[in-house]
């Protein structure tokens, strides 16, 4: 008995491991910083030199008397060069925002690491 539940907890441990490596794809990716236009936001992210602009969704909805905003990572950079941040302009449907009420950013907002030599 005491097999088979060990037997048991190490697939369920094995399947969910797997279904958490793909839900990882689409995650709120953490910004250095952020710039919003009428029609375009032009943001920061770390990268191991394959992110492109097509890697993210731009969400934006009027939420009570505010505007939420998220950045979500749809393709995960496998790259393996140094990481670096990288900037990256992208167009967004400027149509549901009321430009009257504030905007609240849903990702996480980290300090740029100082330039060391």
């Amino acid at each position: 008995m005491k097999k088979h539940f060990t037997l048991g907890l190490l697939i369920l441990t094995s399947v969910s491991a797997c279904n958490s490596l793909e839900s990882q794809a689409n995650y709120l990716e953490p910004l250095y910083s952020v710039n919003v236009k009428a029609t375009e936001i032009t943001f920061e992210v770390k990268s191991n030199g394959c992110t492109r602009a097509d890697d993210f969704h731009i969400g934006i909805a009027p939420v009570n008397e505010t505007n939420r905003l998220w950045i979500e990572r749809l393709n995960m950079d496998r790259c393996r060069k140094m990481p670096r941040i990288i900037e990256i302009t992208k167009g967004y449907d400027g149509s549901k925002v009321d430009i009257d009420r504030p905007i609240i950013l849903e990702n996480l907002l980290l300090v740029k690491p100082a330039n060391r030599r």
